[in-house]
């Protein structure tokens, strides 16, 4: 019985036995960030915040992954950092109303998806609200 439990040791410390989720940062060539995300291990999956760059170092995107997945609320940026949508998908489809921004801040569309099929959608002339 000590044998095995010394080959489990010995197996554990030559494979590795971290499974603390790791944070995982991929670099355009020019050695600006490009991406990170956060990928866990025991799940086997990308799970936790995704954050993607520009490659001027402007942050393009944000958002939350769940098994390799978009899951959740996303947010996009231009290469100005304007915020031009924000979005939200569920379990890598696009779900729900994603709203579409001009520089000023104004909402001017405005697409509705359900299981990842757009719905509808409505073009708006409307002010961001305060």
């Amino acid at each position: 019985m000590k044998r095995y439990f010394v080959a489990a040791i010995l197996v554990c410390l030559v494979v590795g036995c971290n499974r603390e989720p790791k944070i995982e940062v991929e670099y355009y060539k020019t050695g600006e960030k490009k991406e990170e995300k956060t990928y866990d291990p025991v799940q086997k999956a990308y799970t936790g915040a995704v954050t993607q760059w520009h490659k001027n170092g402007q942050v393009g995107m944000t958002g939350t992954m769940k098994l390799s997945r978009k899951d959740g609320l996303f947010t996009y940026y231009d290469k100005e950092g304007w915020k031009n949508c924000e979005a939200t998908y569920n379990m890598g489809k696009r779900w729900g109303n994603w709203y579409y921004f001009n520089e000023e801040g104004d909402t001017v569309k405005i697409a509705v998806y359900e299981g990842g099929d757009k719905s509808k959608e409505e073009l708006r002339g409307f002010k961001k609200q305060k």
